[in-house]
């Protein structure tokens, strides 16, 4: 499945789907939790991965503008 993501770090519509569904069915295998902790973690998690997915995008930005 491709995963869309804009030049300066903006993910497509079916990439956020994907993460959200990802973070839920991380939370869904973990232990039980109460609601209120399930939405803290699933919004820790979304926060995360998309915080490492703009990191590696820069990275790759700046690589790319190092070899021209």
């Amino acid at each position: 499945m491709p995963l869309a993501l804009e030049t300066f770090g903006r993910l497509g519509k079916k990439f956020e789907v994907f993460l959200k569904n990802l973070a839920t069915k991380a939370i869904e295998n973990s232990a039980e939790v109460d609601q209120t902790l399930a939405n803290k973690l699933h919004s820790s998690l979304m926060h995360l991965w998309k915080m490492k997915i703009y990191c590696i995008l820069q990275k790759g930005n700046a690589r790319i503008i190092q070899m021209a």
